[in-house]
């Protein structure tokens, strides 16, 4: 799921690979959340986008 969510950003923000997973990274410790689930969000909100 890390690896679609890094994707999804990267894509829509026209981020490196990197780029997109340092900010999943910060989206998880802003909200003191598991990486897994910030991830699983990013994904789901970019489905229901479609």
């Amino acid at each position: 799921m890390i690896e679609y969510a890094k994707g999804v950003l990267a894509e829509t923000h026209g981020l490196t690979m990197d780029a997109a997973f340092d900010r999943l990274v910060v989206l998880s410790r802003d909200q003191q959340r598991p990486l897994t689930v910030v991830a699983t969000e990013v994904v789901d909100r970019a489905s229901a986008r479609h």
